[in-house]
């Protein structure tokens, strides 16, 4: 695995792999169908005015009452949705281990 490749692939899409969660925050405030038109028309313009997708949002007057550049920002960055994965990935190489040794063991005759 190569984290900096990883990251490089998701910035390709300009924040708009992580659109939904600009939804689903605005949701809160406008509704979540309303949101959903907002986010998507603005994603639209983005991609066929070959501008950026947060500078896009951050012009866009129904998403800059509720939200402030900088939560754009941070709600479309990859990072900040990862949450558990890291322990989660952890603790299963853990059991992994776990279930090869007991079967290293039981075929062994030691198990």
């Amino acid at each position: 695995l190569n984290p900096q490749r990883m990251r490089s692939n998701l910035d390709l899409s300009g924040g708009m792999i992580s659109a939904e969660a600009v939804m689903l925050e605005l949701g809160k405030t406008i509704g979540r169908q309303h949101a959903h038109d907002v986010v998507y028309e603005a994603a639209q313009a983005a991609a066929s005015q070959n501008i950026s997708f947060p500078d896009r949002l951050a012009a866009d007057y129904r998403v800059t009452v509720h939200l402030r550049r900088s939560a754009i920002d941070a709600l479309l960055d990859p990072a900040s949705h990862i949450g558990l994965s890291t322990r989660i990935a952890h603790e299963q190489v853990e059991v992994a281990r776990r279930f090869a040794s007991e079967i290293h063991a039981h075929l062994s005759g030691r198990g």
